[in-house]
């Protein structure tokens, strides 16, 4: 996981099964420690592999005191000096989550709260639920989308937003110092008009000519499924509001994700390997080994006093041609055939 090394603080995407409750962590390459030279934000980048169509969550572990040692770090960072750790100050958090370029959701993190991992995997908005996920990448030809009269609704979607466009491929997390403040849980909200879902990479479609990156999934929301109603008494007490916020982030997490055919022409990953091994040969056995069996068997009635009742076994199973079996067999007479058969054995002494 992409950590920052001064405060301790990481980020993580997992892939998540639909079918369990599993997730599995994305693998990362190519970790880099970077500072904005205009913001001043120290970021953390990282490159993993995408998928065409998976939903993912999101990870963050960052102490209340990460943005003080990150001060301390850029004010006399080069002197030596080092106070000890009851001198930090705490903060509060805002994380700012960007899917492809596009704000879909944040989070709030409370100084006095217990130090520990927030993960969040979805948004909920308009009473309904969308997750986080990977979804193929649509890329249209202008001119064959106008010949085919597709509708005005259709049209609007290509995106030709710059920003989103060169954002593609990227996934980010900002961490903005604020002040939070305990208010007062209003009982009655005002009603509001129907708003529009926020609209992702996902639900766009990008002219080919304008694709800066090479890409085949989009990093945005699923379809939206519709929350079901709850009955519950109304809520009272307080909640934490955002009363102040500084304009830029402190800390950034990006993840450049890519395909795995670009990770390996880029060299990122080693190419596969094509070809059989020794763990993947299989070896196939002889039409008439059921015959050689049989034959060897009626040799082995003749040779009682001599013969081992494993020869014929092992035989069969290194037909493939190891030379080290039946070595006591082929000594007796170095020149008869391995699986040759007399065609009368000698059977004297068994009557």
């Amino acid at each position: 996981m992409p950590t920052n090394a001064v405060s301790g603080a990481s980020c993580t995407i997992s892939i998540l099964d639909p079918s369990s409750t599993i997730s599995m962590p994305c693998t990362e390459y190519l970790q880099e420690s970077l500072k904005d030279p205009e913001t001043g934000a120290y970021q953390e980048v990282v490159t993993i592999e995408s998928t065409q169509s998976s939903p993912f969550e999101i990870t963050v572990d960052i102490h209340p005191t990460a943005y003080d040692l990150l001060a301390k770090r850029a004010g006399n960072g080069h002197s030596g000096s080092r106070k000890p750790y009851r001198s930090l100050k705490l903060y509060d958090y805002t994380y700012d989550i960007f899917l492809d370029g596009v704000y879909v959701t944040g989070m709030i993190c409370n100084r006095c709260r217990k130090p520990g991992p927030e993960t969040i995997s979805e948004v909920i908005e308009n009473n309904t639920v969308r997750s986080f996920q990977f979804a193929p990448l649509k890329l249209v030809d202008p001119d064959s989308h106008l010949d085919n009269h597709q509708d005005t609704a259709s049209a609007s979607k290509i995106c030709e937003d710059s920003k989103i466009i060169e954002s593609l491929g990227t996934i980010e997390v900002r961490v903005h110092k604020c002040h939070l403040s305990l208010r007062e849980i209003k009982t009655k909200r005002k009603k509001r008009k129907e708003d529009e879902l926020t609209m992702t990479s996902s639900d766009m479609s990008f002219l080919e000519s304008s694709k800066q990156v090479r890409l085949s999934s989009t990093a945005g929301l699923s379809e939206p499924a519709l929350l079901e109603p709850v009955s519950s008494p109304k809520a009272k007490g307080k909640r934490y509001v955002i009363k102040s916020e500084e304009e830029n982030p402190f800390l950034q997490f990006i993840f450049k994700y890519r395909p795995r055919s670009i990770l390996i022409a880029e060299g990122i990953i080693p190419t596969p390997t094509i070809g059989n091994t020794e763990d993947t040969a299989i070896i196939i056995g002889s039409d008439h080994e059921g015959e050689v069996k049989e034959e060897d068997q009626d040799d082995e009635m003749g040779n009682v006093g001599g013969g081992k009742g494993n020869g014929c076994e092992r035989g069969s199973k290194k037909r493939a041609g190891n030379d080290d079996a039946g070595v006591a067999a082929e000594t007796s007479d170095p020149k008869r055939s391995r699986f040759e058969v007399d065609e009368k054995p000698d059977i004297t002494g068994l009557t």
